[in-house]
């Protein structure tokens, strides 16, 4: 019964991010991913109740509960307090969120599960965005002009998504030496090509150039590791050189143009989006050296932004927004999480081989939140759902590093098994 139940859970754990991916953009779908929540939930309380589990909610009081907790103050002095009030309860969802996934996995120590969910869920959103347009709708995005995703939901979070599927399938093809994955990733490129976005394209060129990076480590031999790496930089380039060549007039070519054009200051074209965005920026800088230290109030630079030409959106910066919304005491509430996270990572390089043996899954969580660290000067992460499911799964990589791989517990940084 406590295995059936379990897996019960996992099913509906993996219908529940799916959901995120596909049906929470349309207020039509949103009430199945609503429902999928719910029930994943109940379930989860079924399993504890029967068997009397306890759940930890130290970490993630630890770490979260000081940034709910200051924007929840932040209406106070907020601009619109009704905007805070409303972003603070969906906060205090995010937290729920956080405490059952995390709580619930630390009794199973079944965090791999929920990393190859994200992977698998990724994965069939892909296939059904191909499904949904159709193949020929891609080839012509991709080889002519087009950008698809958006009637599903926002394209460069489709992207993205897309992007975190690509990293755990080549992430299991060349730790686990899987085939398949290296086959179906095909599809998650696919789709972001087609949706031109250039976070995505980024993102997962990123990702999974920090996974051939990491597989090359090996501390023992240094000489070996800089042979490997530059092996993997040069077929990197090559890839990327016969990329531009093949789509040299496509969407994603001129929008990856574009943005270079800005930061290099050539004079070249630069799109409206891009402007706009720096434009945000620039905003949100003017607001937080107005109120550097307590900002303006939780999701209240929209107010501002609203006020100054803009529609009322979030300023399309996580860094920005929140130094705006809450200051330097917020921001740094938020990212101290991440503060904690790396460098834990940084204390068990030493033993990196050993802890891709035993623990894979921490590389991979660890390398997505890398990327979901870098996607925050071009997005909002702080009231997503999406993050907050791969925010318990790094605390969880967090709570292991303290049981099984603490620096302080002999030359290996290992110490026997904890659960």
């Amino acid at each position: 019964m406590k295995i059936s139940i379990h897996k019960v859970v996992n099913v509906l754990f993996f219908v529940y991010y799916f959901t995120l991916m596909v049906f929470v953009s349309n207020k039509s779908t949103l009430l199945i991913s609503k429902v999928a929540l719910l029930l994943m939930l109940l379930v989860m309380l079924l399993d504890i109740a029967k068997h009397r589990y306890l759940l930890d909610v130290g970490l993630p009081i630890r770490l979260y509960a000081p940034f709910f907790i200051f924007c929840a103050m932040s209406i106070i002095w907020a601009i619109d307090r009704l905007q805070a009030l409303t972003t603070i309860i969906t906060l205090a969802q995010m937290f729920v969120l956080i405490i059952f996934i995390y709580g619930y996995y630390s009794i199973y120590d079944d965090a791999g599960f929920l990393i190859w969910s994200v992977v698998m869920a990724g994965l069939c959103m892909s296939f059904y965005c191909l499904h949904y347009y159709g193949i020929d709708a891609y080839i012509t995005a991709i080889t002519i002009k087009g950008r698809l995703g958006n009637d599903i939901a926002n394209a460069n979070a489709i992207a993205i998504n897309a992007a975190i599927a690509l990293i755990g399938c080549i992430y299991y093809f060349l730790y686990e030496k899987k085939i398949r994955y290296l086959l179906v990733s095909v599809v998650p490129v696919i789709v972001i090509l087609g949706t031109s976005s250039r976070t995505g394209f980024l993102i997962g060129c990123f990702g999974v150039i920090v996974l051939f990076i990491v597989k090359s480590i090996d501390p023992q031999n240094v000489v070996k590791t800089i042979g490997k790496l530059i092996i993997a930089a040069i077929i990197l380039l090559i890839a990327a050189n016969f990329v531009v060549k093949l789509l040299p007039n496509t969407s994603i070519s001129e929008r990856l143009e574009t943005l270079f054009n800005y930061f290099s200051k050539s004079g070249g074209v630069v799109d409206t989006s891009t402007l706009e965005r720096m434009q945000m920026i620039a905003l949100g800088k003017k607001i937080f050296f107005s109120s550097p230290l307590f900002g303006i109030g939780i999701d209240n630079a929209r107010v501002i932004a609203s006020q100054s030409g803009f529609w009322n959106t979030y300023l399309h910066n996580n860094f920005i927004e929140l130094l705006a919304d809450v200051g330097i005491i917020g921001f740094v509430l938020f990212y101290f999480f991440y503060v904690v996270l790396f460098l834990k990572v940084y204390q068990i390089l030493p033993s990196l081989k050993i802890v891709m043996k035993k623990d894979p899954w921490i590389v991979v969580i660890s390398i997505i939140m890398l990327c979901r660290l870098i996607m925050d000067y071009g997005g909002i992460s702080y009231y997503e759902q999406n993050f907050y499911v791969l925010y318990a799964v790094a605390l969880l990589a967090i709570n292991k590093f303290n049981l099984n791989y603490s620096p302080l517990c002999g030359e290996s940084g290992l110490k026997p098994h904890s659960y």
